[in-house]
């Protein structure tokens, strides 16, 4: 089972689950863009997955999907 916070905040959302251990998702439909994201020097603030919206996340997720169903 994989286990993931998701947020649209790097410095709130995204920085929690990283200090927890657990796989990020940011949303871009928060306040934070992609330029955002990618321009983020903080390794603590940098999240593993990103959907564009929240109807997008279950896509944003399926490779954390597949490679937890393995072969």
């Amino acid at each position: 089972m994989t286990r993931v916070r998701g947020g649209g905040r790097l410095d709130t959302d995204i920085a929690f689950g990283v200090g927890g251990g657990l796989q990020t998702l940011l949303v871009l439909s928060g306040c934070t863009t992609s330029a955002d994201a990618a321009a983020t020097a903080h390794a603590d603030r940098r999240p593993r997955y990103v959907a564009p919206s929240v109807a997008m996340i279950a896509e944003a997720l399926a490779p954390a999907a597949d490679a937890a169903s393995g072969p």
